[in-house]
């Protein structure tokens, strides 16, 4: 029984916990690079549309000009902070987690033969991935 708990315990504390990190962390990067590309097209489209309107010069130099500056920021926020990156990395781990996780499950694939501790190696080895691979986009981003 006690290994049962075990088991249980690591699924819920470490497994799933971490899979739900990865999957809320995934839906706000893919929110955020989605929300600044949607405002730099639009904001890009809208500047040659504005530059040919007939309207008080300063005005619309004055519009021009903070709209290129929104898009210049949020396209240097983009490269800077990496969401789509991010966003397909958490993807991948969350998704590389729950296939081990049914894979363990259901004793399929490698899980036929191998028990628990195989199965705890596996996902360590997911986890220790993506903070190799987090520890360069951040050393890239300094």
């Amino acid at each position: 029984m006690q290994a049962e708990d075990t088991t249980q315990q690591y699924m819920t504390e470490r497994v799933d916990s971490q899979i739900a990190w990865y999957n809320k962390k995934a839906a706000i990067n893919k929110t955020y690079h989605y929300l600044g590309r949607t405002v730099i097209m639009s904001f890009s489209a809208a500047i040659p549309v504005i530059a040919l309107v007939q309207f008080n010069s300063a005005t619309k130099d004055i519009i021009l000009g903070v709209l290129g500056a929104i898009i210049a920021v949020l396209s240097g926020m983009a490269s800077l902070m990496s969401y789509q990156e991010k966003w397909t990395e958490y993807r991948l781990t969350a998704e590389d987690l729950m296939h081990e996780k049914m894979a363990y499950l259901t004793k399929t694939e490698h899980y036929k033969e191998q028990g628990f501790d195989s199965f705890v190696a596996r996902v360590e080895e997911i986890l220790k991935g993506e903070r190799t691979t987090w520890s360069l986009h951040s050393r890239k981003s300094i």
